[in-house]
């Protein structure tokens, strides 16, 4: 279901997790809290909060489930809970600041929950819709995505991925407004990144 995209598959899964295990769910990964991303004595810069309603029904869980409906997250918080999977289970707070300690955020998955999703977003990229971002030596995990935006136009274009799939070194994750499929617009723009990424370095 994950490796081709099937909404429907995560539609019912997300009723049948029912609203009390996915309010868990929701609350251990902190989508619905701003992270400070620099903190100083005087003002601190941090992002916006996620907009997971609270107390949906189980019909609710359909949409949401399949990320639609009333979930809107930040292209920092997907990049967060991306990063939580490549690192076994562990969210660290962003920073700006590169000297910065690591602190812990969250820690919403189990160690091998992750290794089972790692695995499945391996498979995205070699035989699902990530196809095309399978960079030779790199062992790219990832998942595209489609949002609607609900207003008649374009959907909304995504695209998150670590590298590599061990020890993983990098995150990125692109969202490209009304681009369309995540495939088609938002994976090239993350390819490019990861190219580059490798070219600098990042990857020894």
């Amino acid at each position: 279901a994950l490796v081709h995209a099937a909404n429907t598959y995560f539609g019912q899964l997300g009723v049948s997790m029912g609203p009390e295990a996915f309010e868990q769910s929701v609350a251990a990964a902190r989508l619905r809290d701003p992270a400070v991303v620099l903190a100083a004595a005087d003002v601190s810069l941090e992002s916006t909060g996620g907009g997971v309603p609270e107390g949906l029904r189980a019909r609710e869980l359909a949409p949401v489930g399949i990320g639609q409906g009333a979930l809107h997250l930040s292209p920092l918080a997907v990049a967060l809970f991306t990063a939580a999977v490549a690192d076994d289970g562990l969210m660290l707070a962003p920073t700006l600041s590169a000297t910065a300690k690591p602190t812990l955020r969250a820690r919403p998955f189990t160690f091998a929950a992750t290794a089972r999703v790692k695995k499945m977003m391996r498979g995205v990229v070699k035989n699902g819709t990530a196809r095309g971002c399978d960079i030779p030596g790199l062992d790219v995990c990832a998942k595209t995505g489609t949002a609607e935006t609900g207003k008649g136009g374009k959907d909304h274009a995504w695209f998150t991925c670590f590298a590599p799939e061990r020890g993983a070194r990098l995150v990125v994750t692109v969202v490209v407004e009304y681009g369309g499929f995540g495939a088609e617009a938002a994976l090239p723009v993350a390819k490019g990144i990861l190219l580059e990424a490798r070219e600098l370095g990042y990857f020894e």
